[in-house]
């Protein structure tokens, strides 16, 4: 469903989605620059054929997810202030980096998530 939405869109044909989108890990362009620290930082910059079929997840699925009321990133007009705003008058701040997060979530999680909203698909 969602494959031959974004190929009828993007003009490509189904085939060709689920085959790019199974060596997708190899249309990145890998490569370091250093952070603010000098340490290095990898980026993995995809091709444009990537890109498009990225944005357009982004676009008609990412987009339409809900987000949780707590959490500030993914939210359109939103800044840093507006979430350090929401803790200003807290005793306690943490605040962390989730190393590897994206790679950590899995065809089989996003492959269950899809199937128990199929109202946003």
């Amino acid at each position: 469903m969602i494959i031959e939405q974004m190929a009828t869109d993007l003009g490509l044909t189904p085939l060709f989605i689920a085959a790019f989108a199974r060596g997708a890990s190899h249309a990145y362009k890998s490569y370091t620059i250093s952070n603010k620290n000098g340490q290095p930082r990898p980026i993995h910059h995809p091709s444009k054929q990537l890109k498009s079929m990225q944005r357009w997840l982004l676009a008609y699925v990412v987009e339409k997810l809900p987000i949780h009321p707590a959490a500030a990133a993914y939210r359109k007009h939103l800044s840093i202030f507006d979430n350090a705003s929401a803790h200003a008058n807290s005793k306690f701040l943490l605040r962390m980096d989730c190393t590897q997060f994206f790679p950590s979530i899995t065809e089989a999680d996003l492959a269950f998530y899809i199937q128990e909203r199929p109202a946003l698909f």
